[in-house]
C-alpha cells in the first residue's frame, strides 16, 4: 500500500471512529432518559415477561447457534407464556425462514419468537476498519449493544462466559439482571475415551485444531506456529510432528480460505507437516482427538471456547489463546492444578508445544487427567441445572 493510499484509508477510518463515538454519546444520553422514565413509571403486571437473547449472528449455523436454539426450545417448553426476543443482525433473513433453518440445520423445532433486527452489526466487523481495527471494533460493539437496548430492554439477560458478562455489563450497566451460564459442551462421550499413551499413537505427534474456517479462528497463526516450531526442535522431532486442521467448510469463501492456508503452508515450507481434514463425520473427529497429543486454539477473545473444553475432555493437552473464555473460565495454568497452557504469539505457542513434546508421559498424564476432571462443570446436565436454577426466580408466568 502506497503512502497516499495509506493516508486516505487512515483518514477514512478515523472519521468513521469519530462518527461512531459521537453516535454512542448521543445514544447513551437518549437511553438515560428512557431508563429514568421506565424506572419511575408503573410496571404493567399484566404484560408478559420478556427474555432477550443478544446474538447478532444467530443465522450462522455453528455450535454457538445450536446452543442458542436449544435454550429457546427449553424456555418455550418450561415457560410457554414467556415472550422471547432475539437481537440479530441477519437483516436479509425473515423470521419464518430463520425458524425453518433451525429445524433443517439442528433438528430443533421451536415456536415463533420475536426478532429485533440490528442495523449496525457491520460496526463490529473487521473489514470496515483498515486501520485501528481493534479500537474501532470495541467502539462499534458498544454502539451495537446500545442499538439493541434502545429497541427493547429485557427483564432477563444471560451470557455464556465471564468475558461476555464483563462486556455486557460495561455496555448495558445492569449487572443485577445479568447471569452467567456456561454453554453445554459435548463431553459425555469424550471423557469416556481411553487415554492413549504416546507409544500407542504410533510415531506421529499430532497437534489437533478443531475450528471452522472463518477469519476470526486465525488459522494463519497456526501455520506460523509450525514455522517457529521447526526452528526450535531437532529435525528428527520435526519429522514426527503433524498439524491436523479439522473444520467445517461451508461455502466458496471458506474454500478460498482453505486454499489460502494451503498456499501459506507451502510458502512457510511446513506443508508436508500439515493436514487439512474438512467436514469430518463425528466418529472420525473423535478418532482424531483421541490420537492427538496437543490441542491448538488461536482465536483472540473467544467468547467461551467449546472446542477447548471438548479437546480437554478427549485427553488433548490444550494450548489456547491467552484471552477471552479460555483464559477467564476454562484453562488453569497454576502448576499445582494445571489443565493446559495459554499463549499469545507464534513464538510463545511454539515454545510451549516444544516443551509438551519433550515432557515425560507421567507429567503429560497429570495435566490430561486434571483437565478431564475439570470439564464436568461444562456438561449438558450442568447447563440444564444452572439454566433452570437462574430462570425459575426470574420468570413469573401467569
Amino acid at each position: 500500500m502506497g503512502y497516499i493510499e495509506f493516508l486516505k484509508t487512515t483518514i477514512t477510518t478515523v472519521f468513521k471512529i469519530t462518527l461512531i463515538y459521537l453516535t454512542c454519546v448521543f445514544k447513551t444520553i437518549k437511553l438515560l432518559a428512557i431508563y429514568f422514565k421506565r424506572k419511575f413509571s408503573k410496571k404493567d403486571f399484566n404484560s408478559k415477561e420478556v427474555i432477550g437473547i443478544f446474538h447478532p449472528y444467530c443465522n450462522a449455523g455453528g455450535g454457538g447457534e445450536r446452543v442458542l436454539w436449544a435454550v429457546v426450545k427449553a424456555l418455550q417448553k418450561e415457560y410457554p407464556d414467556v415472550h422471547i426476543v432475539i437481537y440479530t443482525g441477519d437483516l436479509e433473513v425473515a423470521p419464518e425462514e430463520m425458524i425453518n433453518r433451525v429445524k433443517r440445520t439442528f433438528n430443533i423445532k421451536i415456536n415463533p419468537v420475536e426478532f429485533i433486527y440490528l442495523h449496525k452489526r457491520n460496526y463490529v466487523e473487521a473489514e470496515m476498519y483498515p486501520q485501528f481495527t481493534l479500537l474501532a471494533q470495541s467502539i462499534g460493539s458498544y454502539l451495537l449493544g446500545l442499538e439493541a437496548f434502545e429497541a427493547l430492554q429485557p427483564d432477563v439477560i444471560m451470557v455464556n462466559s465471564s468475558w461476555t458478562e464483563d462486556h455486557i455489563n460495561a455496555i448495558w450497566k445492569c449487572p443485577l439482571k445479568t447471569f452467567r451460564v456456561y454453554p453445554p459442551c459435548d463431553i459425555e462421550r469424550l471423557v469416556e475415551l481411553p487415554l492413549l499413551a504416546d507409544d500407542q499413537k504410533g510415531e506421529v505427534v499430532r497437534i489437533v485444531s478443531v475450528a471452522q474456517f472463518r477469519p476470526e479462528k486465525n488459522h494463519p497463526l497456526m501455520l506460523r506456529i509450525m514455522y517457529e516450531l521447526r526452528s526450535i526442535v531437532k529435525e528428527e522431532v520435526w519429522e514426527k510432528v503433524r498439524l491436523i486442521l479439522v473444520g467445517s467448510c461451508r461455502h466458496d469463501e471458506d474454500k478460498k480460505r482453505v486454499k489460502d492456508m494451503e498456499d501459506l503452508s507451502k510458502h512457510l515450507a511446513v506443508d508436508e507437516n500439515v493436514e487439512f481434514k474438512l467436514n469430518l463425520p463425528y466418529e472420525e473427529l473423535v478418532d482424531e482427538m483421541q490420537l492427538g497429543t496437543i490441542g491448538l486454539h488461536t482465536m483472540w477473545n473467544e467468547h467461551f471456547g467449546i472446542s477447548v473444553v471438548e479437546g480437554m475432555a478427549a485427553g488433548l493437552i490444550m494450548v489456547a489463546h491467552n484471552s477471552g473464555g479460555p483464559r477467564a473460565d476454562i484453562i488453569e495454568t497454576q502448576l499445582s492444578s494445571q489443565t493446559g497452557f495459554l499463549a499469545t504469539d507464534a513464538e510463545e505457542y511454539a515454545a510451549i508445544i516444544a516443551n509438551i513434546i519433550e515432557m515425560d508421559q507421567d507429567t503429560k498424564d497429570i495435566i490430561r487427567n486434571a483437565a478431564r476432571a475439570s470439564v464436568d462443570r461444562f456438561s449438558g446436565q450442568q447447563f440444564e441445572n444452572e439454566f433452570i436454577r437462574i430462570i425459575k426466580p426470574l420468570v413469573h408466568t401467569k
